[in-house]
């Protein structure tokens, strides 16, 4: 019985290599999946990302992520943005904000951008919008473009 315990109570004290991710209710499959697939390449496991998928934010923002604390993130998406493309690039967008972040290219309060401070007012010039960006169109050629040409044989 000692033995028992002793190996059920190791077993537990095993960290395992799962991502952390909170998410509301109701969170789509696919934006679950989403998320989750990022995080798995992307982002070390003591990192937790938090989901709301239809929260009240900012006029006009379709999704916002903050830095709770050190290694957990809130991202959250905007209810009137129902068009499900639209709605996987800017959850990769902000996914893109904490993997930049983690990496400790992106702070928060007050935001930096590879250790200096900006004052931009227009969204499209922010480096950290940019590189948002960037991360979203390479994760959506990675996960919706690349598995379908690899199907087709047109490439490895």
């Amino acid at each position: 019985m000692r033995v028992w315990l002793t190996f059920i109570l190791l077993f537990l004290s095993i960290h395992t290599s799962s991502q952390r991710l909170v998410m509301s209710e109701p969170t789509s499959a696919f934006e679950y999946n989403l998320i989750l697939t990022v995080a798995r390449e992307y982002l070390p496991t003591d990192v937790t990302v938090h989901y709301i998928s239809s929260s009240p934010i900012y006029p006009g923002y379709n999704g916002l992520t903050q830095r709770l604390e050190p290694k957990r993130y809130l991202i959250q998406m905007s209810p009137n943005d129902r068009d499900p493309r639209s709605r996987a690039y800017t959850l990769l967008h902000e996914m893109g904000h904490v993997i930049d972040a983690v990496q400790g290219r992106l702070e928060f309060s007050p935001i930096r951008w590879d250790g200096k401070m900006y004052n931009i007012s227009n969204w499209a010039d922010r480096p950290w919008e940019q590189s948002a960006n960037q991360w979203a169109d390479c994760l959506m050629y990675e996960i919706f473009v690349e598995p379908t040409l690899r199907k087709q044989g047109l490439i490895k």
